[in-house]
């Protein structure tokens, strides 16, 4: 039976469930092809040995799918990042450490990244038909690998707790190249909005934060590669376009749009 509400995310509620465990209780929007690659993706990666809550099934409540989970309690990264400011080298040094981790990984079970990026990319506005074509064709040149991506790596999904850090929620898991996977945590965290609603000088404050955090973060995941930071680079086009069929707000997808063009003009 489903228990006590605990918390809400842009796919899904959480709920208490039976035996100590949690119930991901997906929104009724959510296709059932994303649930099953939640949980075929969790599944894959508790066999890889990283730190991720165990699964229990698949069940269906109120007409609505989910996944129960292992109940981990603990404090995300950016409630330590808020709380926090002092450490945050320390914090993205060990988000990328974390990172490099789950690309240690193999995922050749997953879907693919290149697959996921076009289909993506087909309802992505307000990009022009031949403007989608330019960023396929591009997509098809990028090297193809097969290491774990998790595509939605960022501090809000790594919850600190007694055991650790643990990675949450991993629908958007691929079998690509990492160095996408790491574009991709660079453009949500540079790009993505803040509350329209935050006084100036508390939304100063978290930029100023969240650009020490990426910087950070993108010198400790490339300390032992630098040459790597360059090929990193080259993701940036395909997986800003992708992004734009993710209902982000308007002042974001403006932002995307604006580099996609001059991406495509350079």
């Amino acid at each position: 039976m489903v228990g006590q509400h605990i918390g809400s995310g842009k796919t899904a509620d959480v709920y208490i469930w039976e035996a100590g465990n949690v119930l991901k209780l997906f929104k009724q929007e959510v296709p059932s092809f994303l649930v099953d690659q939640e949980y075929l993706a969790h599944e894959a990666v508790m066999g890889a040995n990283l730190p991720v809550p165990r699964t229990f099934g698949k069940v269906e409540s109120e007409g609505r799918l989910g996944i129960v989970y292992e109940r981990v309690d603990g404090t995300s990264l950016i409630e330590r990042l808020i709380h926090q400011p002092e450490a945050v080298t320390q914090l993205a040094n060990e988000f990328a450490a974390l990172h490099r981790r789950v690309h240690q990984a193999k995922a050749e079970k997953l879907p693919g990244l290149q697959s996921i990026l076009k289909r993506n990319l087909h309802v992505a506005e307000p990009l022009t038909a031949d403007e989608k074509q330019a960023v396929a064709t591009y997509i098809d040149q990028l090297p193809v690998q097969d290491q774990l991506c998790h595509m939605d790596f960022h501090p809000d999904n790594i919850l600190y707790t007694a055991g650790g850090p643990v990675i949450l929620d991993w629908m958007t898991a691929v079998s690509g190249n990492a160095l996408a996977d790491v574009a991709r945590t660079i453009v949500i965290l540079k790009y993505a909005s803040l509350p329209p609603n935050l006084p100036e000088p508390v939304k100063e404050g978290v930029i100023a934060i969240r650009e020490r955090f990426v910087a950070d973060y993108q010198r400790a995941y490339f300390a032992e590669e630098e040459e790597r930071e360059s090929e990193m680079e080259a993701w940036f086009l395909p997986i800003m376009a992708a992004r734009l069929c993710e209902g982000v707000p308007s002042d974001e997808k403006e932002r995307l749009v604006l580099e996609i063009r001059n991406r495509l003009q350079a």
